[in-house]
C-alpha cells in the first residue's frame, strides 16, 4: 500500500477484538466481575430429563431472590465437544486389552467423533452432541463500567469499600441460589474462571486447541483464541468455519408448561423433529426495577381506559380482560420480568444453517412460538447470550422479548435434555 503512513497502515490491518465484548474479566472466589460494572455468579446445571415434585415452585421462590434490575441469563448449548468423554471412555476400554476388542472401541470412537458433525443413521436423524446449562445472575451493570486495568493492577482505594459491600451481598445471594438449587433436584457446579474459560474456549477457538490456564489476566482475552475469525454478513456470522443465525420469539403459545420445556430440544430419542446442528436455546431475563414497572401499569392503564364498542373491537376487549388480571395480580405484589427467549442456530455452511433453521421455525411453530430471523444483529445477540452479557439496556437496545410473571419466567427455562 504505497503512500500509506504508519497510522494508515496499521488502520487498514487492525481488526476487531471479539474479546472485548466478552463481559466477564475477572473471577475471585466464584464471584465474576463485569466491564459494564455488573457483579454476579454462574452455575452450570445438570440437565434434567424431567420435571421433579415441587420443581416449578421451587425455581419460582428462587428467581424471586432476585433484586429488582437484576438479570437472569439460563442456556443450553449443545455442541460436539465430546473429546474429553471419548478419552475417558477409550482409556477405561482398552486398559488391559488388546487384539480385537482394542480395535472395536478405537473404531467405535472414532464412529462417534464422526457423528458430531452428520447424522446417526437415516432413521436416528440426531448428531452426537454433550449438553450443557449455564445459569448467570448479574447484578447492576451501565452505571458505572470499570477500567479493566486499573481494576487488575490498581483499584481505586475509594471504590474498594463500595465494591467490597457489593460483592459480600453477591455471596450471599449466591449462596442462597446455590440452596435453591439444592432444593430444587438439581445436580450443579459453581463455576470459577478457568471453568468458563474451558468451555467458551471451545466455542470461539477454530482447533482442538487446550484452553489456557486462567490466572490473574483478563478472562475475556483468554476466552477467544488468537487465531479465531468472526466474518460479519446481514443475515449470518461466520464464526471461524460455523455459519450462525438467531431466531427470537416473536410470539409465544398462550399456554405452556415447565413439562412442556423438555420439548425445546426436539425429539433427538424418537429421531423426530431433532436438529443434527450445534445450537443454543437461551432466556434471558431481567426483573423490572420499580419505574420500569410503573410504566408498564401507565401503559396498561392507557389502554384500559379506552371506550370503544366490544363488538366492533373484539381483540381489544379480550386485552383488556387480560389486562385488568395482570394488573390485579401486580397489585397483589407479583413480581414483573422482561424476557427474551430464543435459540442460535449454527451450521457448516450456508445451506446447511438455511435448512436447520427452517427445521427449528416449523418445530417450534407447532409449539405455537413464532421464532424470528434475525438481520444485522446476529453478533451481539451471540455475545449478549454468554455469561452476564445480557441486562435491561441491552433488553432495549434490542427490542425482544415481552413483560411476563416469574412463573412464565420459570417455563421458558431451557433445563431439560435428553442424553450426552
Amino acid at each position: 500500500m504505497p503512500g500509506l503512513s504508519v497510522k494508515e497502515f496499521e488502520r487498514e490491518l487492525a481488526r476487531e477484538q471479539i474479546s472485548k465484548w466478552v463481559n466477564f474479566f475477572l473471577e475471585e472466589d466464584g464471584v465474576f466481575f463485569c466491564k459494564d460494572g455488573g457483579i454476579g455468579f454462574c452455575f452450570e446445571l445438570v440437565p434434567l430429563l424431567g420435571v421433579k415434585e415441587k420443581l416449578e415452585e421451587n425455581l419460582e421462590s428462587l428467581y424471586n431472590l432476585l433484586p429488582e434490575g437484576a438479570s437472569l441469563q439460563i442456556s443450553l448449548w449443545a455442541f460436539p465437544f465430546i473429546e474429553d468423554y471419548l478419552r475417558v471412555f477409550a482409556a477405561d476400554k482398552v486398559r488391559a486389552q488388546s487384539g480385537l476388542e482394542k480395535e472395536i472401541v478405537e473404531n467405535y470412537t472414532e464412529f462417534l467423533k464422526k457423528k458430531r458433525f452428520e447424522e446417526i443413521s437415516r432413521n436416528f436423524q440426531a448428531t452426537v452432541k454433550d449438553y450443557r446449562v449455564f445459569l448467570s445472575v448479574k447484578i447492576g451493570g451501565k452505571e458505572k463500567k470499570f477500567d479493566v486495568f486499573k481494576f487488575l493492577f490498581s483499584k481505586p482505594k475509594n471504590e474498594i469499600l463500595e465494591i467490597q459491600t457489593k460483592v459480600q451481598k453477591v455471596k450471599e445471594l449466591k449462596n442462597k441460589f446455590a440452596g435453591g438449587l439444592k432444593a430444587a433436584g438439581f445436580d450443579f457446579k459453581e463455576l470459577k474462571g478457568k471453568d468458563l474459560v474451558s468451555f467458551f474456549f471451545k466455542v470461539f477457538s477454530p482447533s482442538d486447541d487446550e484452553p489456557p490456564s486462567a490466572q490473574d489476566e483478563d478472562l475475556s482475552e483468554l476466552v477467544v483464541s488468537n487465531s479465531t475469525t468472526v466474518k460479519v454478513e446481514d443475515d449470518y456470522i461466520v464464526l471461524n468455519d460455523l455459519y450462525g443465525r438467531n431466531l427470537s420469539a416473536k410470539t409465544y403459545p398462550e399456554e405452556w408448561s415447565l413439562a412442556q420445556s423438555f420439548e425445546f430440544i426436539g425429539k433427538e430419542i424418537s429421531g423426530m423433529s431433532s436438529f443434527p446442528v450445534p445450537y443454543v436455546i437461551y432466556l434471558n431475563a431481567v426483573k423490572l426495577p420499580s419505574k420500569e414497572k410503573r410504566n408498564v401499569l401507565k401503559r396498561a392503564s392507557l389502554i384500559l381506559n379506552q371506550h370503544l364498542p366490544e363488538a366492533l373491537f373484539p381483540q381489544l376487549a379480550e386485552k383488556k380482560r387480560d389486562l385488568v388480571w395482570a394488573v390485579s395480580e401486580v397489585n397483589k405484589g407479583k413480581e414483573l420480568w422482561h424476557v427474551n427467549f430464543g435459540v442460535f442456530v449454527f451450521a457448516k455452511d450456508l445451506e446447511d444453517l438455511n435448512t436447520a433453521i427452517q427445521r427449528f421455525k416449523t418445530y417450534y411453530r407447532s409449539m405455537g412460538f413464532f421464532l424470528q430471523e434475525d438481520k444485522y444483529i446476529n453478533l451481539p445477540v451471540f455475545l449478549s447470550i454468554l455469561p452476564f452479557g445480557y441486562d435491561y439496556e441491552f433488553a432495549k437496545f434490542l427490542k425482544r422479548g415481552r413483560v411476563v410473571f416469574t412463573d412464565s419466567v420459570v417455563v421458558l427455562s431451557p433445563i431439560f435434555a435428553d442424553w450426552k
